[in-house]
Order: C-alpha cells, then sequence, then structure tokens
C-alpha cells in the first residue's frame, strides 16, 4: 500500500525536471521543480534525523500558506515525523497549548513575528529544542534567542552536508514509512474551547 513519502517519490522519478510548483521572487515568477522540492524535503527530513527526531516525533509548523510550508511538511514525512499545523494567526495561549498537547518538538515558522510569539513563551513549553524561521531574523531577535532558533537557510545546509555523510540512514526512515502511521495532527481553531486535536 502507498503512503505519501512514496507517491511523491514516485511522482519525482516520473516527473522530476516538470514543474511542480511558481512562486514570485523579486517581482518575476520562478518555476519550482518537482526535483526541487525533493532537493529540499530531503535537507529537511536529514536536518531532523540527524536532530536525534524519532520516528513519529510531532513538529509544528506555524506560518501562512507558502512554498515553505510545502517542503517541510514534505521533509517531516520523509523523517518519518509526524506534521502539526498551527494556524498563523493563533495566540500565544493556544500555541502554547497545542504545541504542550502534542508534545511538539521542533517548529517552523514564518517569521519574525512567529519567532517572538514563541519566544514569549518559550519558558512554558515543556519540549521543543528548535526552531527554523522561513524568514531572516534581526540580529537583535537572534541574540535574545540564541541557537534556539536558526533560519531556514542554515537549517538546509545543515542537512544537505549529514545526508551527504549518512544518505542511507536517512533513506532508511522514509523507506519505514508505513501507511498506518500518523501523518498530522491537526488542531482546531478553539472557537468554542480549547483546540481539540484530529489524528
Amino acid at each position: 500500500m502507498s503512503t505519501i513519502t512514496s507517491i511523491f517519490k514516485d511522482t519525482v522519478e516520473r516527473h522530476g525536471g516538470q514543474t511542480a510548483a511558481q512562486l514570485k521572487r523579486d517581482g518575476q515568477w520562478v518555476n519550482v521543480t518537482w526535483n526541487d522540492l525533493k532537493d529540499t524535503a530531503t535537507s529537511i527530513a536529514a536536518a531532523l534525523v540527524s536532530a536525534q527526531l524519532e520516528p513519529g516525533s510531532r513538529i509544528a509548523i506555524l506560518a501562512n500558506t507558502r512554498i515553505d510550508w510545502i517542503t517541510a511538511d514534505l521533509g517531516i514525512l520523509i523523517s518519518g515525523c509526524t506534521t502539526v499545523p498551527i494556524y498563523q494567526s493563533s495566540i500565544a495561549d493556544d500555541v502554547q497549548y497545542i504545541i504542550n498537547d502534542a508534545e511538539v518538538k521542533y517548529v517552523f515558522v514564518e517569521d519574525e513575528a512567529q519567532v517572538k510569539k514563541l519566544s514569549s513563551i518559550r519558558d512554558q513549553l515543556s519540549g521543543v529544542v528548535g526552531v527554523v524561521s522561513f524568514e531572516p531574523i534581526s540580529a537583535e531577535t537572534q541574540e535574545e534567542v540564541g541557537d534556539w532558533v536558526t533560519t531556514i537557510d542554515t537549517f538546509l545546509a545543515n542537512g544537505a552536508d549529514y545526508y551527504k555523510a549518512e544518505k542511507e540512514v536517512v533513506d532508511a526512515r522514509s523507506e519505514g514509512v508505513k501507511p498506518d502511521d500518523l501523518l498530522t495532527l491537526v488542531y482546531t481553531s478553539g472557537t468554542t474551547g480549547r483546540p481539540k486535536g484530529v489524528m
């Protein structure tokens, strides 16, 4: 039986050089191929594996819809971990509740505003060992959060290096994903009470 990761792998093999998505950079549309998605997602997966995150570990994404959301989600799944999406508009109290309730270990965030949101509740986040920002953050904020937060560029570079050295380890994690593994843990908006997780 197929999994999301095996379907993605098959799609890359069949359509690798074809355009999978387009995004605007400096006012120009740029094509993103299936191979591009694979390379980025694999580097994210490798970085998560190198961080000693076990299969099934919960990894949150706190961001608007963007190409980085997709590659982070794919990277999480390739690593054998579980994605926990969080509404980017969620208040800090709800973010704290979801992260602790889901036992999240790592969080991908959109930008400095989300970094500051997490930083404001850091003492109440019981298990988060790292945060990755899709956008650069100021030197002042970086100094405040230290190595708890890294940028996606650094995370990808670390992952690419790890994949070169430990390709078999990362590939084994992807191949070990089973159809009955938990794919994602989605929380309700919490408008009628505490957010509730749906498997």
